[in-house]
């Protein structure tokens, strides 16, 4: 880990230390957003003293890039697993594209609250901003890259274009639940985030192939 605002522990048990403090940290950010994530109740919660989280921390910017960055570690383990080629060998474009549409979803219903905050979080700070951009963009390189290696079953003139198209609009999909959540019900705003995740497997057929 390498981020800005923390001086990195060398002991072992400072380690721990510090793992337990990001963990207890990321709970508190997923229950409570940014605008509750106070450090007397990380200390509470960590069991450790304000003096000694300060003395690891700059300010709350600093255990925020910290948990973000521990966080990004964590998701992009478990997304790699969801987009290994190993998983998807001999499955058809359809069961791929279907797949990898709900398993994606799947993870990010089960982290939703962590990833509304680091969005959100964004728009205000351009280190959470840029962090989540590169971590989107790897995401939507490994979507382009199993999409590709189904190139014979794709229709379009351009396969690489097409492999793109459909890359960004899972991302894009995936990335609007977040506001989703927020917009109101009526239907002048769209489908609800799972409305859309049901129906996004055969948007992308159909454009794949047709």
């Amino acid at each position: 880990m390498n981020s800005p605002g923390l001086k990195e522990p060398v002991q072992k048990r400072s380690q721990a230390s510090l793992n337990r403090l990001l963990k207890a940290g990321a709970k508190l950010l997923a229950e409570r957003g940014y605008n509750g994530f106070t450090i007397p109740e990380l200390s509470r919660r960590a069991k450790v003293s304000p003096g000694l989280i300060y003395g690891r921390f700059e300010n709350k910017d600093a255990i925020f890039h910290a948990i973000q960055d521990q966080q990004l570690e964590r998701v992009t383990a478990a997304f790699e697993e969801i987009t290994n080629p190993d998983q998807w060998e001999g499955r058809p474009l359809a069961e791929l594209v279907e797949g990898l549409i709900f398993q994606t979803a799947d993870f990010i219903d089960r982290n939703a609250d962590l990833f509304d905050v680091f969005l959100a979080r964004g728009a205000f700070d351009p280190v959470v901003e840029a962090r989540s951009a590169v971590f989107l963009g790897d995401v939507n390189a490994r979507l382009r890259a199993l999409l590709l290696a189904r190139r014979d079953e794709i229709r379009r003139p351009d396969p690489e274009r097409a492999a793109n198209m459909v890359g960004e609009l899972m991302l894009s999909t995936f990335v609007r639940r977040s506001s989703a959540q927020t917009l109101p019900p009526e239907p002048a705003f769209g489908l609800a985030w799972h409305e859309m995740v049901a129906e996004l497997p055969a948007v992308c057929q159909a454009y794949l192939v047709g």
